[in-house]
């Protein structure tokens, strides 16, 4: 094989263990990197608020141990906050299922040296669409 082949293998091998860092977690252990003890937030984009319901741009989501979210958006200066339920599920031996509302996304957490991220992707239903990635940021 050339050496060049035997790079790429290497490289492809450690993105895919990289990548089913979930099979070592169990359900409860990804419950507590998503909510933490009690709550903990993510940030799409953080809201930047002034004079008390005022804000400039954002998207950032609670998550709750009890299994409710609340999405807080700045809408037309405002901050407006929604709130569903979420749960959490394993679809097989390599996906995890995050389910907010109606909205189904694959989770992987991803724990580096900026900090503790969660990658949600939504799969596309045709190849016609896009699959759609949303990294967040804990806040903590």
């Amino acid at each position: 094989m050339p050496p060049i082949a035997c790079f790429v293998a290497v490289l492809w091998l450690a993105a895919l263990l990289a990548g089913s860092a979930k099979s070592e977690d169990t359900l409860d252990e990804a419950h507590t990197l998503l909510t933490g003890s009690d709550k903990r937030t993510w940030i799409e984009l953080r809201i930047e608020k002034f004079m008390g319901q005022g804000c400039i741009g954002g998207s950032e989501w609670t998550f709750f141990i009890d299994g409710r979210v609340r999405h807080d958006k700045c809408l037309e200066g405002h901050l407006k906050s929604t709130w569903t339920d979420w749960s959490m599920t394993d679809l097989n031996s390599l996906d995890r299922e995050l389910r907010v509302g109606e909205d189904a996304f694959i989770v992987l957490f991803q724990d580096g040296s900026d900090g503790l991220k969660m990658r949600l992707r939504q799969q596309s239903s045709s190849k016609a669409e896009a699959t759609v990635d949303i990294v967040l940021s804990s806040d903590e």
